[in-house]
């Protein structure tokens, strides 16, 4: 019995024998740089473990078990030594309150890990510690609200989430608490009225969507609340008449449209109120004749197309109706002689051309 007890006291009192050993990986093969710095306990990476840039400046301090990130891993500002983020690590997996930090340690940002993903709110913050940005994730992704902030606290957006892309209310506002955009989103996509304004109330835009394309009213407003542009679309196309203004409320460009495709000439307008170009469509809607104008009424210019391209002779006349330049075109691009006429229309100058560039002959 004496023995036994004997060999017991032996066997507790003998110290575990543990191999270890410390281990330098390095950046460059001379082996004079090191990267990191760690050790292997019974052949497994365990404890403290240090990371180095190719300058020698420590930027990582964090904790291996068993060959696993286990703990705190703590990136560091490789001049100041300053912490720049903190990331608890579970089993190699990111899990718990992670933090990041503006230069001096004041606090960037915040957010929560669970298996390797972002869950819960994520807070993002000034550097003078007002919230700069709220949201929510679900599987590391924003999942539900989601908010901006102005340092001052206003708030500036809010928006809805799910999956990672917009769905439903979107709200951007000015810093005075003016409403700048309200729309709607479904599965990441426009869907219904967007409205926007200026900031002082004024409606800008009032704009349709369905599922992303252009569906219904489209209006736009110039800052006092006078139309810009006024029209409809169906279905992605413009459909009826499309009108846009000058500032001074003249009409400057009138157009319409059946699915897209302008069904009598487009007409646009000087301030004046006075013609500027009509522009005239085959059936499926590519230009075939347009006609500028000067204010007083002289055609300046007309210009055959085909298959959507300039094509022919196109004589430039002066506001006093007197000949100043004859151009020939093909296929979009000048192309042979262009003839430069005096005040007189007496030939003085003659250019060629080939594919759009000039060339000597």
């Amino acid at each position: 019995m004496r023995k036994i007890f004997l060999l017991f006291l032996i066997l507790v009192s003998t110290p575990q024998v543990f191999a270890q050993d410390t281990i330098r990986t390095y950046h460059d093969q001379e082996e004079t740089l090191i990267k990191e710095l760690y050790l292997m306990v019974n052949g497994k990476a365990n404890g403290e473990i240090k990371r180095f840039d190719e300058e020698g400046y420590l930027v990582q301090i964090g904790h291996l078990k068993d060959d696993q990130r286990n703990g705190l891993f703590i990136d560091l500002d490789p001049l100041s030594g300053d912490t720049v983020r903190i990331i608890p690590f579970v089993d190699n997996s990111r899990s718990g309150e992670s933090k990041s930090f503006f230069p001096g340690s004041k606090l960037k940002q915040t957010s929560t890990y669970q298996d390797n993903q972002i869950v819960g709110e994520v807070i993002t913050y000034y550097e003078s510690g007002q919230i700069s940005d709220k949201t929510n994730f679900q599987h590391n992704k924003p999942n539900g609200l989601s908010q901006t902030f102005y340092e001052s606290g206003k708030q500036a957006s809010k928006v809805y989430f799910s999956e990672g892309r917009y769905d439903g209310l979107f709200e951007e506002y000015a810093e005075n608490g003016q409403l700048l955009i309200s729309a709607t989103y479904l599965n990441g996509v426009l869907d219904g009225r967007e409205t926007q304004y200026y900031e002082d109330g004024q409606v800008l835009s009032v704009i349709d969507y369905s599922k992303g394309i252009l569906d219904g009213i489209y209006e736009l407003n110039y800052p006092d609340g006078s139309p810009e542009r006024r029209g409809n679309y169906k279905k992605g196309y413009e459909e009826g008449a499309l009108l846009s203004y000058h500032q001074n409320g003249e009409l400057r460009e009138k157009a319409v449209f059946k699915k897209g495709i302008p069904i009598q000439p487009t007409e646009k307008y000087y301030t004046s109120g006075k013609l500027q170009q009509k522009k005239t469509f085959d059936k499926l809607g590519s230009p075939v004749l347009e006609i500028n104008y000067f204010e007083n009424g002289q055609v300046h210019s007309a210009i055959n197309y085909l298959y959507n391209e300039a094509q022919g002779e196109v004589r430039i006349y002066r506001e006093d109706g007197s000949l100043e330049e004859i151009r020939r075109f093909k296929d979009g691009k000048m192309t042979g002689k262009r003839d430069f006429f005096d005040e007189k229309e007496t030939l003085i100058i003659t250019e060629f051309y080939e594919k759009g560039n000039k060339i000597n002959k």
